[in-house]
């Protein structure tokens, strides 16, 4: 098993319940240093706050930083791995960890092309794991560290039927498809691997656990996880972690129990629609703000204009 105490973690998706579950254990092996990454500056702020109160019950010496930042955005994340050697000094395990979970509706009764929404869940998986394992790769062969890794979070529905979410099963196959394509390509002594959980118990995830086979909490999860960090051999590995075998039950179209698959597609359902609800209510409130702005100018303007006429006066 590799040591870890001088090493630096930097976790994108870090507000997020997986990407705290991978930081509490990191605090539990005393490294030097995490940095957790996320697009959600209040779910940064809380996850800082929680993990530095573990580290110190822990009375582990892990320093707990957060940098805000859009991993599909390759100028973000590779500023924020260059924010983290220049405060560290190096970067040793980089978790590519980033992605939304929503169900995009997709209609192909009539002539479409893929909706915005379909390419922003895509590429918040895809994109974002591209864009840091560029941003990683050089700066982890920089590191003296003996052990040196990049480690995707895939999903076992890279390899099942999840027709409910098109992009998101999509985006995981992708995934593993970089850690196929991409390994030989790494400066000597990176890692990379990718672990793709099966069903995990967070809060995404909980309206649907009771219909789901194979749930497991976050800790579980985690400490599968760990089994590809603390082999030092393992590169180029796609570990899909399905202990119970739930897999080839996977439903066709909904992904769950046979037996309950008429409630949870009742359950599905109602989350897309709660989904379209909020986005309409986005797009109304982005709508409102804009017409304001705009009597803002022009009463800003009728102003001008009433101030340059009472010079002429």
């Amino acid at each position: 098993m590799p040591s870890f105490e001088h090493a630096v973690v930097f976790i994108t998706g870090g507000g997020g319940a997986i990407g705290r579950g991978l930081a509490q254990e990191w605090i539990k092996r005393r490294v030097r240093a995490i940095i957790v990454s996320d697009i959600n500056q209040e779910a940064l702020d809380s996850a800082v706050k929680e993990l530095s109160a573990a580290a110190k019950a822990a009375s582990s010496p892990t320093q707990v930083r957060s940098i805000k930042a859009d991993a599909t955005v390759f100028a973000e994340i590779n500023g924020a791995l260059e924010q983290t050697v220049s405060d560290f000094g190096s970067v040793e395990y980089v978790h590519a960890n980033a992605g939304a979970i929503r169900s995009v509706p997709i209609d192909l009764s009539k002539v479409s092309e893929p909706s915005e929404e379909w390419w922003s869940m895509f590429n918040s998986h895809f994109k974002s794991t591209l864009n840091t394992i560029h941003a990683a790769a050089p700066r982890l062969a920089q590191s003296k560290a003996d052990d040196k890794l990049i480690l995707i979070t895939t999903s076992a529905s890279s390899q099942a039927r999840f027709s409910f979410n098109p992009p998101y099963g999509i985006a995981k196959a992708a995934l593993n498809h970089i850690v196929y394509n991409y390994t030989e390509l790494l400066p000597p002594g990176v890692r990379l691997t990718a672990f793709g959980p099966n069903w995990v118990n967070t809060p995404a995830i909980a309206p649907l656990a009771p219909f789901l086979e194979g749930v497991k909490t976050i800790e579980e999860t985690v400490a599968a996880i760990f089994t590809q960090i603390d082999d030092p051999k393992a590169t180029g590995v796609v570990t899909l972690h399905d202990p119970d075998g739930t897999l080839q039950n996977i439903e066709p179209r909904y992904g769950g129990r046979t037996d309950t698959s008429a409630e949870l597609r009742r359950v599905i359902e109602g989350m897309l629609q709660q989904q379209q609800q909020q986005q309409q209510q986005q797009q109304q409130q982005q709508q409102q703000q804009q017409q304001q702005q705009q009597q803002q100018q022009q009463q800003q303007q009728q102003q001008q204009q009433q101030q340059q006429q009472q010079q002429q006066q």
